[in-house]
């Protein structure tokens, strides 16, 4: 039992010792005695990679997660099986870094086919249960100065994986970098004015459609999550209400933040994004006790957005004075109430302009604009265009 405890002490000492190794921060003179302490068991070879394994327990597996300490020693036996001699060291929640030692780089391509098997073998029997994935970096030189660069490759590639990339072992050497993101702003738009009018079903379209296409375009994991937060604060941005219901939309941010930090599987995401969607559309059917708050109000202009509704008439269905209304609207919106009722009213104008064949003139009065005058003024000073050649322009992307 001694000798147990001695051996753990010493492999949590290692760890503290490697993890203090990977970042880029001054040290004192007593870690760097540490490291030499712990270099030969470390820096073997003469070359090394670093291999970041990712190992999340299945929903469905049924059983209690394995301890982090036991899921390393696992994986450093699974890597011995397979003849790389390696130390692995468990980072932070699923994550796990390995330093396997090489005796030249050439043998590192031999090493990611190794790996593959080692992953297939553990998900069988050893890690029973889990969905592991792996990294690995570039091959160099066994010094400590070249492990924070090892590090940052594995790293960079957990960021840069493809979403459609179905992999087990990822090579940073063969990402293909892309920027081709699907950000619909228009579509985008309409996602919180639709929750707050209760209308679920189109806003679940929106976020299947906008994940679904990313997933198409297999973007970088780092970019769809940021594309997941953004469609997450357009649909929280004007949610907003009593002190109770802020803190509960600051819970549904905090968890999902979480969430998509820690999901890999852009399905996942998508779905945490839907049942956002669900308990933000419960809101919207909710009666409002005070008329004067941002989702009662941005679900009245969206239902009214076509009448002539002026601030002085939507003053008083909000049983308050036009000073008081507009001084509140611009406070809580961000800009005056014109500006967002013209906005809201062509993004509706933008949707029949590329979907109907309405004259320029019907659109104009539909969307609540007194003549074609006016909306083709109101038109082209926000959207840069005329409204016959932003038809013109759409009909072209079509084709």
């Amino acid at each position: 039992m001694y000798r147990d405890q001695l051996a753990f002490a010493d492999k949590e000492l290692r760890r503290g010792v490697f993890l203090q190794a990977l970042d880029e921060s001054a040290h004192a003179k007593a870690h760097d005695i540490q490291l030499q302490t712990y270099y030969p068991a470390l820096f073997g070879e003469h070359c090394f990679v670093m291999v970041l394994f990712q190992a999340r327990p299945r929903p469905d597996a049924g059983e209690a997660p394995l301890p982090v300490e036991t899921i390393a020693d696992r994986l450093e036996a699974g890597l011995r099986r397979e003849g790389a001699e390696a130390s692995v060291f468990h980072v932070s929640r699923a994550e796990f870094i390995a330093v396997v030692g090489l005796s030249k780089p050439e043998e590192r391509a031999r090493l990611i086919k190794r790996l593959r098997g080692c992953i297939a073998v553990a998900e069988k029997e050893a890690l029973l249960g889990y969905d592991l994935w792996a990294c690995v970096s570039e091959a160099y030189a066994a010094e400590i100065k070249n492990a924070n660069r090892g590090y940052r490759d594995v790293m960079n590639g957990m960021l840069y994986r493809g979403v459609g990339d179905a992999a087990s072992v990822l090579d940073v050497e063969e990402i293909e970098y892309v920027w081709n993101v699907y950000f619909p702003f228009e579509k985008l738009e309409k996602l919180s004015n639709y929750l707050l009018n209760g209308k679920l079903q189109e806003s679940v379209q929106i976020i299947r459609e906008t994940m679904g296409e990313n997933a198409a375009r297999n973007v970088h994991r780092h970019q769809l999550v940021h594309i997941a937060k953004s469609m997450l604060f357009y649909m929280l941005r004007y949610a907003g209400g009593s002190a109770d219901m802020r803190e509960e939309l600051y819970a549904i941010e905090t968890d999902f933040c979480r969430r998509a930090e820690q999901t890999f599987d852009y399905r996942e995401l998508e779905e945490a994004l839907v049942a956002v969607a669900g308990r933000l559309s419960a809101y919207g059917r909710a009666e409002p006790k005070n008329k004067l708050n941002s989702a009662f109000i941005s679900q009245y202009i969206e239902l009214h957005y076509m009448e002539n509704l002026y601030l002085d008439q939507i003053a008083a269905v909000m049983e308050t004075t036009p000073k008081y209304f507009s001084n509140y609207f611009k406070k809580t919106f961000g800009v005056n109430y014109v500006e967002y009722l013209n906005k809201v009213r062509l993004s509706h104008a933008r949707d029949l302009l590329r979907s109907t064949s309405l004259s320029i003139a019907e659109i104009g009065e539909k969307t609540g604009y007194l003549n074609a005058s006016t909306f083709t003024t109101t038109f082209k000073k926000y959207m840069g265009v005329s409204p016959s050649d932003y038809r013109k322009q759409n009909d072209q992307q079509i084709v």
